[in-house]
């Protein structure tokens, strides 16, 4: 493996770990908006990483997809646990959209940045493939 695939996939690891990160955060900040006090006994209202990271679906899974030489990366955080008594209904579907909304604000920062630089194009590229 050369180096500059090596550096691909360290920087598509790490934009995976920031994106999962950050999905989790938006499911549970919506959760904990909604009524639902379990995302913050859980240490889960957090953007520190190791709070989100799922061994098998952050770590273990990507790097299989690494070494097989797969085109895209795509692995999965920590679940949830919910209290669906907490909350009503219609609230489940803010929880719900909290995740999907933090990967759109991702994709558009990615945009934002391949308009104004070039310079970031792979980052970008990636940044965008885990996202949408």
């Amino acid at each position: 493996m050369d180096l500059l695939r090596l550096s691909q996939l360290l920087i598509s690891f790490i934009l995976l770990i920031i994106s999962v990160t950050l999905h989790e955060y938006g499911y549970a900040l919506a959760a904990n908006q909604c009524g639902d006090p379990t995302p913050s006994k859980d240490g889960r209202l957090t953007v520190n990483p190791a709070a989100h990271i799922d061994l098998i679906g952050t770590i273990v899974f990507p790097i299989i997809c690494m070494l097989l030489g797969f085109s895209c990366l795509f692995g999965w955080g920590k679940p949830q646990r919910l209290q669906p008594a907490s909350y009503h209904y219609p609230r489940l579907l803010w929880i719900i959209l909290g995740g999907f909304v933090s990967n759109l604000l991702l994709c558009l920062l990615g945009v934002l940045m391949l308009t104004f630089d070039g310079h970031f194009t792979l980052i970008v590229y990636t940044l965008l493939q885990i996202n949408a």
